[in-house]
């Protein structure tokens, strides 16, 4: 039987198909990465250069024994899934190598490597780049198919405009999966040809969101 069999029905087969290319394997990437891969995804190209952490342990999927964190995300992965793991920082010079059924996911703490990224997979003329952003109980998602980076400026800022949240508020486990959700919905609906909000924005305090088609 197969895993995907309770949910074979509601996310399209098609997933398969498909190459998730992370970056950032921290908190929204990595649990993106565990869901795509249980929903049918073959296919990962996993990028971040950090390590885990203590910090990290609390709001992700990886457990203390986890070091190394592109590597241990690797392992959490099917076994048959192809999985190549960036542990380098990605930079000017830095060569992305994607297909027609790329999809970006951008996920690192720097809205400065995002744009840097953004420019490179705009450039390549991917079909879907998703940009999921956590900020202490505040989840963001931008969702841009056949992105150009003019598009995407609309909705980027810098590192200095974004809100700068202490240490001790920077995210919460319950933040992490359901971003992760989020995201992973995202790329099923676009996969399937099923309307996806293009903003999505989800307040934890409030439980409450808002989102543009």
């Amino acid at each position: 039987m197969s895993v995907q069999s309770r949910f074979s029905s509601i996310v399209h087969s098609s997933l398969n198909k498909q190459w998730l290319h992370i970056f950032g394997c921290g908190a929204i990437g990595s649990n993106v990465a565990i869901l795509l891969d249980k929903m049918g995804v073959t296919k990962f190209s996993l990028y971040d250069f950090d390590n885990v952490e203590q910090p990290n342990i609390g709001v992700s999927p990886f457990i203390p024994r986890d070091i190394g964190k592109v590597e241990m995300l690797k392992e959490k992965l099917d076994a048959s899934a192809h999985v190549d793991c960036i542990n380098e920082e990605v930079k000017e010079d830095t060569t992305l190598e994607f297909n027609k059924n790329s999809i970006a996911i951008l996920a690192f703490d720097s809205m400065k490597a995002r744009m840097l990224v953004a420019e490179k997979i705009c450039e390549a003329k991917i079909k879907l780049l998703i940009d999921g952003r956590m900020g202490a109980e505040l989840f963001q998602m931008y969702v841009i198919k056949n992105p150009t980076i003019k598009e995407y400026k609309k909705v980027w800022y810098s590192d200095e405009e974004g809100s700068e949240e202490p240490c001790t508020a920077k995210a919460t486990p319950w933040c992490g999966t359901l971003t992760g959700s989020f995201i992973s919905n995202a790329v099923s609906k676009i996969v399937s040809g099923h309307p996806c909000p293009r903003e999505l924005f989800f307040h934890f305090p409030s439980m409450t969101m808002d989102w543009k088609t």
